[in-house]
């Protein structure tokens, strides 16, 4: 059953429309959500379950929003 207290991320235009895989923008999102909740830190295994990827789809959603200039 769904939470009734639901969280939004908002997902810029540049990533949403960026040539990336919707991976890496479900990562963005996530990356977004976490960052700003843990204050620039995150787990990679938390962001695997959240994202239901393994962390190896983690780190290449990471690099690839790297390589389009999205995360630094």
């Amino acid at each position: 059953m769904a939470s009734s207290h639901q969280c939004f991320t908002v997902i810029p235009e540049s990533v949403l429309y960026a040539d990336i895989s919707s991976d890496a923008v479900r990562v963005y999102g996530a990356l977004y959500r976490q960052t700003d909740k843990y204050e620039g830190t995150f787990n990679l295994d938390e962001m695997a379950e959240l994202c239901h990827m393994p962390v190896d789809g983690i780190i290449e959603a990471i690099h690839e929003l790297e390589e389009a200039g999205l995360i630094r």
